[in-house]
């Protein structure tokens, strides 16, 4: 008797998972990021269930006072993150990041206290049973870096694909806001559609600026 052997993992119970962390701070605050997070969400709503998590500050869920189809009354925080990717198919975040080399490289999140919280490397390492099989979407500055090489995975993405993540897509530098959602934004669509997520990256763009052209040049796709 054939014998094959294969991971597995649970069925999970939400299709996307959206997390939105706007520190909503002069200087480093997400522009726009209501509307845009709420096209996000109507986006995700053609792909399956899905969750959304939006912190503004020290305003998260009905706090916001808004309608956005999937909201959760509970913070984009460190904990929100990782109650969420336990039980999403894909994952799109939306927050700050900053690496400066594959070993250094952290998601800055929002406590329900509104104060800045990172997650690390090693926060997202501590337990990989959560993480076999998803999709990730990052939509958040340096997540795709690999510090003094562009080769390999490393970073944020890396760790994800070394906990058995099919596929990351992100940033390898900082882009600006706008072109991150635009990403976001195609990335659903590809999914709902069932196209490869490579045809986010493909597809023509409406470039603004130089600024817009670089941003989009800095996404990479990282597949397991």
């Amino acid at each position: 008797i054939d014998l094959c052997v294969r991971a597995w993992s649970p069925p999970l119970a939400t299709r996307t998972a959206i997390l939105v962390a706007d520190p909503d701070v002069p200087g480093v605050a997400i522009p726009e990021v209501v509307a845009r997070t709420a096209e996000l969400a109507r986006l995700a709503a053609s792909v399956g269930p899905h969750r959304v998590r939006l912190s503004r500050g020290e305003r998260w869920g009905e706090r916001l006072g808004v309608d956005l189809p999937g909201l959760v009354n509970g913070p984009a925080s460190a904990e929100g993150l990782l109650l969420e990717i336990a039980e999403a198919e894909q994952v799109l975040l939306m927050c700050h990041g900053r690496a400066t080399s594959p070993e250094d490289a952290e998601l800055q999140m929002i406590t329900a206290d509104g104060e800045p919280e990172v997650v690390s490397i090693a926060t997202i390492a501590a337990d990989p049973r959560r993480i076999p099989g998803q999709t990730y979407i990052l939509l958040s500055c340096e997540t795709g870096r690999t510090g003094a090489t562009l080769d390999r995975a490393g970073g944020v993405a890396g760790a994800l694909l070394a906990c058995g993540a099919r596929q990351v897509l992100a940033p390898l530098w900082p882009v600006l806001s706008s072109v991150a959602y635009d990403v976001g934004a195609a990335a659903l669509r590809a999914i709902a559609a069932g196209e490869d997520l490579a045809t986010t990256l493909a597809g023509p763009a409406e470039a603004k600026s130089l600024a817009d052209d670089v941003s989009r040049a800095g996404f990479v796709l990282w597949v397991a």
